[in-house]
């Protein structure tokens, strides 16, 4: 599940969608861990767009709220 390694920060996740009518549903759960100490996540979202690129907005979500609460500089 590790997805990134760097120097900072180790970031692991795995993801997924189906279909349910209209909707895609569309989560990410792993971890981020920086100095040793792991922090999890999970990530539930939906969508009508039937062009939306799933992978690419769970990515871009997750990213955004872990780097608000201050991930991805080394420092947690």
């Amino acid at each position: 599940m590790i997805m990134e390694k760097t120097d900072k920060y180790i970031f692991a996740w795995k993801g997924g969608t189906v279909r349910n009518g209209a909707k895609q549903i569309g989560w990410m759960t792993g971890w981020i861990e920086e100095n040793r100490h792991p922090s999890f996540f999970v990530l539930n979202f939906d969508t009508e767009n039937p062009a939306a690129d799933m992978k690419a907005i769970a990515m871009d979500l997750t990213k955004s709220i872990l780097s608000a609460d201050g991930f991805y500089k080394g420092e947690k």
